[in-house]
C-alpha cells in the first residue's frame, strides 16, 4: 500500500495540500492534471476516467482526504 494514502486515512484532520493528494496519486499510479484556467485539479485513472477533482488553492478538508483515500484504495485493488 502506497505510503502517503496510509498517512492520510490515518490523520485526515492533517493539513494536507494538493501537493500531497499529487504524491498520493503518483503513488497510485494516477493521474493529477493541473487547472487550465479553472481552480480544480483532476485526478483521472486511465482505466476508469475521472475520479474526482482536488482544489488547487486551499487547505483540503478532512471529510475530502477520507473519500480520496477510500477512492484511491479501490483503484488499487482493482488493479
Amino acid at each position: 500500500m502506497a505510503k502517503t494514502i496510509e498517512r492520510m486515512r490515518a490523520n485526515p484532520n492533517a493539513d494536507w495540500q494538493v501537493t500531497d493528494v499529487e504524491k498520493a496519486c503518483r503513488e497510485a499510479g494516477l493521474q493529477c492534471i493541473p487547472p487550465e484556467g479553472g481552480s480544480h485539479y483532476k485526478i483521472r485513472s486511465p482505466r476508469l476516467g475521472l475520479l474526482y477533482v482536488v482544489p488547487a488553492h486551499r487547505r483540503i478538508k478532512p471529510r475530502h482526504i477520507k473519500e480520496r483515500a477510500k477512492i484511491l484504495d479501490r483503484v488499487i485493488a482493482n488493479d
